[in-house]
């Protein structure tokens, strides 16, 4: 039933499927396409933000990752290439692509 859902909400352009890499099997994460929307999630869950006030600190680091984010889909465009995370305990990647 998730997955059916999460398939649905990706052919509606709502979310983004990306793959995970450096876990043993092939695992997808999903992220929000609109900014705005993705930001209130973000704010909300990390800070309740619906029911406090926005800190100054959690809006430039979320602005960080959403430059990366959208110069990852850039290089995607650019180079015909798929975004995938990596995910290692010891190494933070901010861009990875892979070509097929």
């Amino acid at each position: 039933m998730q997955l059916l859902l999460l398939k649905t909400l990706v052919n509606m352009g709502i979310l983004e499927r990306i793959q995970l890499f450096g876990k043993r099997k092939r695992i997808f994460g999903y992220r929000h396409l609109s900014p705005v929307v993705d930001f209130a999630h973000y704010l909300n869950a990390k800070y309740g933000f619906f029911e406090t006030e926005l800190p100054d600190e959690a809006v430039k680091r979320y602005l960080g990752r959403e430059y990366r984010t959208t110069l990852r889909s850039s290089l995607k465009d650019c180079w015909q290439s798929q975004p995938v995370r990596i995910e290692m305990p010891d190494l933070e990647i901010g861009i990875a692509l892979v070509k097929k």
